[in-house]
């Protein structure tokens, strides 16, 4: 079996959404299919209005002590 070229695109988009996303649904249905990903992820992520503009605080809350090494590495990223 062989990847054709013209679906490559749509196969490095879902590739490269899920190393940002994972595969939590939650997260994937903030996608809008008219935008780039790049767009995607700077309107969810960074825009004054962003659905998931405080997800790293709200999980560093929900996790608190049990991964604080963890979440300080990655901050520090």
């Amino acid at each position: 079996m062989y990847i054709e070229f013209a679906s490559l695109p749509r196969l490095l988009f879902i590739m490269v959404a899920y190393m940002v996303f994972g595969g939590i649904p939650y997260y994937w249905n903030f996608l809008d299919r008219s935008l780039s990903l790049a767009q995607n992820i700077d309107r969810i992520f960074f825009a004054s209005d962003a659905k998931l503009n405080n997800e790293f605080n709200a999980l560093k809350h929900h996790y608190n002590s049990r991964n604080l090494i963890k979440f300080t590495i990655f901050r520090g990223l």
